[in-house]
């Protein structure tokens, strides 16, 4: 679904957007739009990248981190409670424990 959208771009931007949308035969909005996605698409690779690196990097601590570790109720450790890595760490300690 196509939506309108108004952006101010300074007129050199605006001129350069005019001349790479006629070479590759789209819309200024196809170009902005596939940029965005192709963005989004990066940083989405490049959190799994990170994440597969410190789950590696995790695996080095494991015996003194723990999901206790985070128990505390200062700021630091609500937020960690909240993140991915700690709902997995939590899962594979409780499996543990089985």
């Amino acid at each position: 679904m196509k939506q309108k959208l108004t952006i101010n771009v300074a007129a050199r931007s605006r001129k350069h957007m005019s001349i790479l949308a006629r070479r590759r035969g789209k819309s200024i909005g196809e170009l902005l739009s596939d940029l965005v996605d192709k963005e989004m698409e990066r940083e989405k690779s490049g959190n799994d990248e990170l994440l597969r690196e410190l789950e590696e990097l995790a695996g080095s601590f494991a015996e003194y981190v723990t999901p206790a570790s985070f128990e505390g109720e200062d700021r630091g450790n609500r937020k960690m409670r909240k993140t991915a890595a700690y709902k997995a760490m939590s899962a594979r300690s409780k499996r543990k424990d089985r």
